[in-house]
């Protein structure tokens, strides 16, 4: 496996921008044709390089790349951030393209494509016991398709939208939207069963909100106003709240999804720092003061996570314990990282996806398809491959090697 230093990484961070750069010198040109002949033309941008011209071979190797979805040449700064998932040979991911598609996992072949209304920066999940895939829309709508044929056997409207995966427990299917509202919907039929509210500040907050998780007889979700919280499943009644702000009257949301390992509930607000909690919220073990830290990913015994400003992390769960960062100059916002192997992998929304060993945070390999990646990869672990949908609409399926 070929490693690749901080030198070599900033050498293929800027080589991204010079490469989009004369391709929109060359589009512009033809915009100018298209105009004179055309005025109503609708202009989309080129497609996007390939892993082959972007990237030296290495833990990654392309097997297939399919645009979904096609921008517009001056549509700005686009973001594509939804993640899809791997259902036997195929993918079922939504985009903004306002439709769900499924690609065959083998040659990325499209299967079926149905249009749904509503841009969609969500999660996909999927139900084997119900053969469900379930996707929530930018508009509120949660939808349960077949994975099969796309058919949408129901659908939900919710009030606020969906940027992340739902939950699901014991028949039951759980969200959260970015109007700090927590649904819990029969995963049957669709059909309501309670819903909780907590009241929205007034101060500004981050984009986004936590999925919730169910562990035990517990649910837990956290909320923009700082608060963790503590519901029956069944009900929707609260067990506990506890804020885990900072002194800051800013950005204190919890957007991170609580985590339980051993007897530590671990949670995080964006400005208060991740924090390990004892099961009943009543004791802080321990605090790291960081900020923005996402979602976490636990794996032998160690809790990965990633900050916008800090980069990658590894901790011992147990008491906070940093055991190695690794820095992301340039990538902004990153998603949770993704095992594969014995690697972590993880996209910027800036620049590209990233692979690094997470025994030491080395970092392995970077592909940079020019504009970024806001959407996390999808694993597919049997088959030691990813999929990962670019901000340019392209969907790259990768294969890991180690």
């Amino acid at each position: 496996m070929k490693a690749f230093d901080l030198s070599q990484l900033s050498r293929l961070r800027r080589r991204g921008p010079r490469v989009e750069a004369r391709i929109s010198a060359t589009a512009l040109g033809l915009v100018t044709v298209l105009l004179g002949g055309c005025a109503a033309m609708t202009v989309r941008r080129p497609s996007e390089p390939t892993l082959a011209r972007q990237a030296p071979q290495g833990a990654l190797s392309l097997a297939w790349q399919r645009e979904v979805h096609a921008h517009e040449l001056f549509e700005p700064s686009p973001e594509e951030c939804s993640t899809g998932v791997v259902v036997k040979n195929r993918l079922v991911l939504g985009s903004r393209a306002r439709d769900v598609v499924a690609l065959s996992t083998v040659d990325g072949t499209v299967l079926w494509r149905r249009s749904v209304g509503a841009q969609i920066e969500s999660e996909a999940l999927h139900d084997a016991e119900r053969n469900l895939v379930y996707v929530g829309a930018n508009d509120g709508r949660v939808l349960a398709l077949r994975p099969t044929n796309g058919d949408i056997v129901w659908s939900f409207q919710a009030e606020g939208g969906l940027v992340e995966a739902p939950s699901l427990a014991n028949g039951r299917l759980f969200f959260t939207t970015n109007r700090g509202r927590l649904y819990a919907l029969n995963a049957d039929n669709g059909l309501w069963l309670w819903d909780y509210e907590r009241e929205r500040p007034e101060e500004f907050t981050i984009a986004g909100q936590a999925s919730p998780r169910v562990h035990g007889d517990t649910l837990y979700a956290g909320f923009s106003d700082g608060f963790l919280v503590a519901l029956e499943p069944e009900s929707g009644e609260v067990k506990w709240a506890r804020s885990l702000a900072s002194a800051s009257e800013q950005y204190v949301d919890v957007d991170t999804t609580p985590l339980i390992f051993e007897d530590t509930l671990i949670a995080g607000s964006h400005s208060g720092g991740l924090y390990g909690l004892s099961p009943d919220g009543s004791t802080v073990k321990w605090r790291l003061p960081v900020e923005g830290a996402g979602t976490g990913t636990l794996v032998d015994g160690k809790l990965f996570f990633s900050t916008p400003r800090e980069g990658l992390y590894a901790i011992d769960p147990r008491d906070g314990h940093v055991l190695w960062r690794r820095a992301v100059p340039g990538a902004s916002n990153l998603t949770r990282p993704r095992v594969v192997g014995p690697y972590l992998v993880f996209s910027g929304a800036r620049t590209g996806l990233y692979v690094v060993n997470r025994d030491s945070g080395t970092l392995a390999q970077t592909f940079f398809p020019g504009r970024g990646m806001c959407a996390a990869p999808a694993v597919d672990p049997m088959a030691e491959r990813l999929y990962v949908l670019s901000n340019g609409g392209s969907v790259y399926a990768m294969n890991v090697s180690w």
